[in-house]
């Protein structure tokens, strides 16, 4: 039985690197089922030694063993009423040692009997009982692995924590995330956030880029949010300027699978972008990339027929940039992008521009409008 259980064993250990990690509730019932078991194997062996006592404590002194008949054939019979004291003792001494003669040579039809307190104890019954016990512990020893794998898995260090911290406590804050409940946010995240944990930080930072390129209304919270962490960790400096990077490739009209959701936030994240340096978090030189990418691609779609809608998409973009509350020296730098080239398309024909449907050509006059207004109102 020993060498069967040793092979099941062997065989559940080999499946182990395949198995999914166990969820932190799964450990908690089976650490608690653990802890039952092993009060529960203590009773039954407190009852099973109780019971291999039993014999002995019958409560009737008076019973012993006798031979009937001549015959070799056992029974219990009270006979402290019709024998004296020392018969008793004398019978008691000599049932006791024909009852171990017959037990070496037993009869075929004899019927059981009772043993002595001292045969009781010799007897290998209780031996089952033992056998159970190298089972319990064995399950026992493998109780300290679980908590150490736990415990390591949550660390600080480690990438599977990490995520779900990011996917559970931070994101139900910026789930809730309001005018309202800005401070409690913002002090819970200094909490979370440490010096130490840099690809921590950076992990929230996308975290905080996809959720406001997903909902626009909020991204001059969000903005705020980045421009009043950053002050405390640098890092996240960084990280914005390397997601932007990453970013630009929105802006591009071939769409693939990967990139087909990123385009739906193209809106989104001219918004945040646009609050973000009114903010002063981006740069000019960032802001200068975001400018020649969207009129790099405006050039290549304009002259397609197909590309009219995602032209029309590229106007609004640029307009939310433009209207945001920047400095002097970032509209110069816009002026010196675009002023140019919405000339150029305003005044191109239709048959030239296909690309370029009624509501684009508004959008180039009202940006053009919108720039040379600025420009006179600021000198």
């Amino acid at each position: 039985m020993a060498t069967n259980l040793s092979i099941q064993v062997e065989s559940i250990l080999a499946l182990r690197p395949t198995l999914r990690p166990a969820s932190d509730e799964l450990r908690k019932r089976v650490q608690s089922i653990r802890v039952r078991s092993g009060h529960e194997t203590g009773g039954r062996n407190d009852s099973v030694s109780w019971r291999s006592r039993q014999p002995i404590q019958t409560g009737k002194p008076q019973d012993t063993l006798h031979v009937g008949g001549g015959q070799g054939r056992w029974r219990t019979t009270n006979t402290s009423n019709h024998v004296p004291a020392h018969m008793q003792n004398q019978s008691h001494h000599q049932s006791h040692h024909q009852s171990q003669s017959l037990n070496q040579n037993p009869s075929s039809g004899s019927p059981p009997f009772r043993f002595t307190s001292s045969v009781a104890q010799a007897h290998p019954q209780p031996q089952p009982v033992q056998s159970t016990a190298p089972t319990t512990n064995h399950v026992q020893t493998q109780a300290p692995v679980q908590p150490t794998r736990y415990v390591s898995r949550f660390h600080n260090g480690s990438k599977i924590g990490d995520d779900q911290i990011l996917n559970t406590v931070i994101l139900n804050k910026l789930n809730v995330f309001s005018v309202k409940t800005y401070d409690d946010v913002k002090g819970f995240l200094f909490q979370i956030l440490g010096s130490d944990q840099r690809e921590f930080v950076r992990e929230f930072t996308w975290l905080v880029f996809r959720k406001a390129a997903a909902e626009d209304k909020y991204c001059s919270l969000f903005a705020r949010l980045l421009a009043d962490i950053q002050k405390e960790y640098p890092v996240i400096l960084e990280e914005v300027h390397e997601l932007h990077t990453t970013y630009l490739d929105i802006w591009d009209a071939t769409e693939t699978k990967e990139t087909k959701v990123d385009k739906k936030c193209r809106l989104g994240y001219s918004q945040f972008l646009a609050e973000l340096t009114a903010l002063q978090v981006l740069d000019a030189q960032t802001i200068s990339k975001t400018l020649e990418t969207l009129k790099r691609c405006i050039q290549e779609c304009v002259h397609d027929e197909k590309y009219k809608e995602t032209v029309e998409e590229y106007f609004d973009c640029l307009r939310r940039l433009c209207c945001a509350k920047i400095s002097y020296e970032i509209h110069q730098l816009i002026c010196s992008i675009l002023q140019k080239e919405l000339g150029q398309w305003i005044a191109e024909p239709r048959e030239s521009v296909p690309g370029l449907s009624s509501k684009s050509r508004f959008a180039c006059m009202d940006l053009l409008d919108l720039l040379t207004g600025k420009s006179k109102n600021t000198a």
